[in-house]
């Protein structure tokens, strides 16, 4: 699937053939035993970022598992991040979970509904005042994130001008 619009102009037919090697790269990167952890900060395969689903399904159309495609979220970035405590359901873990409907398991697209969230074994509660509170500190972090990345290219490429 290619989305239309994509890199300001691309023809289609070179969005197809990315989107190819992109999932032909991605089966050699699993093959070769290279974990996965799933992340927003570079959209694979063309989706969007902050929907987890576009780059599940795009996982998924590659060749992995929707099981596999959860862990990536879960354990395996635990594992990568080296967080022991979380990313595995077991007594002494610190109890983040999402609660997903089974059919999840069976086709990754049905990520989008979520039925509740426990973050810390406390089941986190949905008001607009605290849907808000969390949309303020999401957009100031990717400010915060934005602003050091613009810093740090300024400084390499005055470095490197010098």
């Amino acid at each position: 699937m290619v989305p239309s619009g994509i890199a300001a102009g691309l023809p289609m037919e070179r969005g197809r053939e990315a989107l190819a090697n992109t999932a032909d790269n991605f089966r050699k990167l699993c093959a070769a035993g290279v974990p996965v952890v799933y992340g927003t900060d570079a959209s694979y395969g063309f989706c969007l970022l902050g929907r987890p689903v576009d780059e599940f399904a795009a996982m998924q159309r590659a060749g992995f598992s929707p099981v596999d495609c959860l862990r990536s979220a879960t354990s395996n970035a635990a594992d990568m991040l080296g967080l022991e405590d979380r990313g595995v359901i077991e007594v002494g873990a610190r109890a983040d979970m999402v609660i997903l409907d089974a059919a999840v398991a069976e086709d990754v697209e049905k990520i989008d509904t979520v039925y509740g969230v426990i973050r810390a074994g406390k089941l986190m509660s949905d008001t607009p005042a605290g849907s808000a509170a969390r949309a303020a500190r999401t957009a100031a972090a990717i400010t915060r994130g934005i602003a050091r990345t613009a810093a740090a290219a300024l400084k390499y490429n005055l470095t490197k001008q010098e």
